[in-house]
């Protein structure tokens, strides 16, 4: 198990070196400032797409497991149930944020109302990151655990590649145009995969999503405390983005977002492994002990390797600050341990909820 992992997490490493390389030139085109408004409306973007599709990407997992246990027949049902509940939430939270932006912007923090348009072009990718994340998740669970990492590493280096002409011909407006361009090229070739690698077409005959959500026990359950969870994360960052604005401009904020990023990006090759092959397996119908094993073996391998690279980081903070970034981002260099700690916790427990999740914690608590 845990040589498929290492090596899942070694395409992830390449992919989380991709985004270093297109921070580094972010950064250096565009300064802090530009890091901060990059930032900020993305994280906002993220919230948007977490809370208007109500956590059933993330709960989706769960019943296409079991679902794929049982047949074909089943998976595919859950396969359109999930991917037409996606869609529709999506849509409808794409246009009410674009409604929120364009006309009644005073609701949100008024230094955010100076980047409407640029909010504008992000959001209209609310549809198609949430439909990726899903079909991912579709095809890890059908044990295609190669071309979720393929797709999200070509995403991630098309996007790198584009997002910088983008940067530097137009600036910021380029940079969010790119990045709306990759993630619908994204969603289109996932479409064309799940076709001709599953014989699935989501949008192919009739599918009540209500009937068929209401028919998975537990389904509502388990959504409900996924809104929540999904919820709370973005949320916060949102308004810890927002009062950084407010206290001191975009700088620092970009400078916030250069710490963070540095440790996300150390956590990012795991985390990604870990939904790509452990999650499904961790909510499938196997038998307990056997989950806990594998859980307990992929910890202590994982926590170590983490570890040491978190080591490595918080003892030279400023050179791999400069390293990432550039001189201007060193001032935040105090703050990386915390940033690592929580991070690494983050992961941990992030394991621990998807074994509890597929032991059906949510219908005893």
């Amino acid at each position: 198990m845990f040589k498929i992992i290492l090596s899942l997490a070694g395409m992830q490493f390449l992919q989380a070196a991709v985004q270093v390389f297109k921070m580094k030139f972010v950064a250096m085109l565009l300064g802090p400032a530009g890091l901060g408004v990059i930032s900020l409306i993305n994280q906002f973007v993220q919230l948007v797409v977490q809370v208007s599709t109500l956590a059933l990407p993330w709960a989706a997992t769960r019943f296409m497991a079991v679902a794929n246990s049982r047949g074909r027949d089943f998976f595919e049902r859950e396969i359109k149930v999930f991917f037409r509940g996606i869609f529709y939430l999506s849509s409808l939270g794409m246009a009410f944020a674009a409604l929120l932006i364009w006309k009644y912007d005073y609701f949100l923090a008024s230094d955010f109302q100076t980047y409407r348009f640029l909010a504008l072009i992000s959001v209209s990718m609310v549809v198609p990151l949430a439909l990726k994340g899903f079909l991912l998740s579709v095809f890890t669970t059908a044990g295609k655990y190669r071309l979720s990492a393929v797709i999200m590493f070509w995403n991630a280096a098309l996007g790198a590649g584009a997002v910088l002409a983008g940067a530097y011909l137009a600036g910021l407006q380029g940079f969010f145009g790119a990045q709306a361009i990759v993630e619908y090229a994204t969603l289109f070739y996932c479409l064309v995969k799940m076709v001709n690698e599953l014989g699935v077409r989501p949008f192919s005959g009739q599918v009540k999503v209500w009937e068929g959500l209401k028919s998975l026990e537990g389904s509502f359950k388990l959504v409900f405390y996924g809104s929540i969870l999904y919820f709370m994360s973005p949320s916060a960052l949102l308004a810890v983005r927002f009062s950084l604005l407010k206290a001191g401009g975009e700088q620092l904020v970009g400078l916030y977002q250069a710490v963070h990023g540095l440790v996300l990006y150390i956590a990012f090759a795991f985390s990604q492994a870990t939904s790509l092959y452990l999650d499904p397996i961790l909510k499938s119908e196997m038998p307990l002990e056997e989950k806990l094993a594998l859980t307990g073996q992929y910890l202590r391998k994982v926590c170590l390797t983490v570890s040491s690279l978190m080591i490595l980081v918080t003892v030279f903070p400023e050179l791999f600050l400069q390293l990432l970034y550039s001189k201007a981002f060193i001032a935040g260099a105090g703050f990386l341990f915390a940033f690592m700690l929580i991070e690494a916790l983050n992961l941990v427990a992030g394991v621990y909820v998807g074994l509890l999740v597929g032991q059906g914690w949510y219908n005893t608590h």
